[in-house]
């Protein structure tokens, strides 16, 4: 995704206006359970702000993604708000911890694909669920309690939870004989 800036670098103030829609190769750095089904759309500008090439729009992505509760695929949609500054390669700045935040270019392109994948990782949710009430897998069976039930979730507790259970089971006890005087 690399656009010619060389109208722009000829003088400060000067502006590109873009937009594209276009697809893009996530190259190992999107999470494996989502899936960028469609081209991305962008929609902005791009200033010379005194050599800095600054990057401002909206880009929107249409994806899919695994439910985290039952594999299901769920389709999603982001919009994102891009800001980003771009730096000649080789600039040094007044401030070299502003330097890290910013992008590099050379010639008169930048490419602006690295931007793009980091805005959209950076605003995936961490978790998809298809739907609020999503039971999930039965983690004792294997069996989507969406579609099916088990006898396993009464069954079966953590050891690890007993300990919880008795302690809530005791302060219950207590709590009621201190509460009710008859007994």
């Amino acid at each position: 995704m690399k656009i010619d800036i060389t109208d722009i670098l000829k003088n400060d103030g000067s502006s590109l206006e873009v937009e594209f829609e276009k697809a893009l190769e996530s190259t190992g750095s999107i999470p494996n359970d989502v899936t960028i089904d469609r081209p991305v759309y962008f929609k902005g500008g791009i200033l010379n702000s005194g050599g800095i090439i600054r990057l401002e729009g909206e880009l929107i992505v249409d994806y899919t993604a695994k439910c985290s509760r039952c594999l299901q695929k769920v389709p999603s949609k982001i919009r994102i708000a891009i800001e980003e500054n771009f730096v000649k390669e080789g600039y040094t700045g007044e401030n070299n911890d502003e330097m890290e935040d910013q992008y590099t270019y050379q010639g008169r392109c930048i490419d602006i694909k690295k931007a793009m994948l980091d805005n959209i990782i950076l605003s995936l949710p961490a978790r998809h669920v298809c739907s609020d009430d999503c039971k999930g897998f039965c983690f004792k069976c294997g069996i989507n309690l969406n579609n099916d039930s088990c006898d396993c979730q009464n069954k079966v507790m953590d050891p690890r939870m007993k300990v919880l259970k008795n302690l809530f089971e005791n302060k219950a006890i207590n709590h009621n004989k201190n509460n009710n005087p008859d007994k």
